[in-house]
């Protein structure tokens, strides 16, 4: 009977003290994440944290209309929707999220699941192919910024930048457009490094046919590969 108790107490207890740190750790997340936040707008990032029917084609909309990025809705990132979507709705009104849905049935009425508005592809049985492979591809972009100056940014959080841009059929770059900023220095040198890269493209191929491709590349400043690139 001693025993019994004892073991109960200690459950008890157990169970409290993980409900302590399951708060503690909520409000320790939320507080980052409401941190980060409040970074991204500096940097001029938006992001609407919600999950649509079609992602593929809410994104493309929401970036090419308002400048917004896209993101999925966990319990994570609800501090920071919260932010996010008093900017959002400030700046677009209250109704963005209904215009969306009925200017976007319209607008990709017509295009299929993996393209975006103008005509390029987000899924290819052959990918477009930067010659030397991608290695080569973020030597080439690190050679030109080997490091990060010039950012008045809090280095707290993570330093780096989303380009998207289209292969077309030829293997040329259209269209390079920063998609998650870092700073004005970086973000403009980004797109002329894009703009000139000095090897060619391989077209993305559909049945052994060219077609446009839209590629997003991730770029971030990691110093043993910026160092090894510098080195080559």
């Amino acid at each position: 009977m001693f025993s019994s108790c004892c073991s109960s107490h200690v459950n008890i207890k157990r169970e409290q003290a993980i409900k302590v740190k399951t708060q503690v750790d909520s409000v320790n997340k939320c507080e980052y994440t409401r941190r980060e936040a409040l970074e991204q707008l500096k940097r001029g990032n938006l992001y609407l944290y919600r999950d649509f029917e079609n992602y593929i084609h809410a994104k493309d909309y929401f970036l090419n209309k308002y400048n917004i990025q896209i993101s999925p809705a966990t319990k994570y990132n609800r501090c920071a929707q919260m932010i996010m979507d008093s900017v959002i709705f400030e700046k677009f009104g209250n109704n963005i999220l209904l215009l969306a849905k009925e200017e976007m049935d319209k607008i990709y009425a017509d295009i299929r699941e993996n393209q975006i508005s103008n005509g390029a592809f987000l899924y290819a049985e052959k990918l477009p192919e930067y010659l030397g492979g991608i290695d080569s591809l973020y030597c080439d972009i690190y050679r030109e910024i080997p490091q990060i100056t010039n950012c008045t940014i809090d280095k707290d959080f993570p330093l780096f930048v989303n380009v998207c841009f289209t292969v077309d059929i030829d293997g040329n770059i259209k269209e390079p457009q920063i998609v998650t900023k870092l700073c004005p220095q970086i973000d403009s040198t980004i797109i002329k490094v894009i703009k000139n890269l000095p090897k060619k493209w391989e077209a993305a191929l559909i049945n052994r046919k060219p077609v446009p491709y839209q590629m997003t590349l991730n770029i971030d400043w990691k110093p043993k590969d910026v160092q090894n690139c510098i080195k080559k």
